[in-house]
C-alpha cells in the first residue's frame, strides 16, 4: 500500500517510524511495539502534505494493546463516530498479531 503524503518532509520526520497503511484519505504511522528502551510510543495520522497537517492520539499503543483498554476506546470511537482512530487501532493490532504480539 503506497502512502498518501509522501513529500520530503515526511520522507525525513517518519524515517524511523513503521507505515501501518492508509484509508485513502490519512497515512497512520507508529513508532512501533512497546520496548524497554521504548516504553510508550507514539502515533501519528497524517491527513496532508504540509508539515503539521498530522495529529497524533492520546491513546497509547500500550493500551491499543491491551484488551480491556482497547474495547473501551473502540467503543469511545464508535460512539464518537471518529474513524480514523478505529482505523489506528486496528492497524497497530493487526502489526502486533503478525509479529507474534500475545493480545
Amino acid at each position: 500500500m503506497s502512502k498518501l503524503f509522501n513529500s520530503k518532509y515526511h520522507q525525513e520526520y517518519y524515517k524511523d517510524w513503521v507505515y501501518l497503511g492508509n484509508d485513502g484519505e490519512h497515512d497512520y504511522y507508529f513508532q512501533g511495539l512497546p520496548t524497554e528502551d521504548k516504553a510508550y510510543p507514539s502515533t501519528s495520522i497524517v491527513f496532508g502534505e504540509s508539515p503539521n497537517e498530522y495529529v497524533s492520539t492520546t491513546h497509547s499503543v500500550e493500551d491499543i494493546l491491551d484488551n480491556e483498554k482497547c474495547n473501551k476506546i473502540v467503543l469511545f470511537a464508535v460512539l464518537a463516530r471518529i474513524d480514523i482512530e478505529l482505523h489506528l487501532v486496528a492497524y497497530i493490532r493487526r502489526y502486533a498479531l503478525l509479529r507474534g504480539y500475545n493480545l
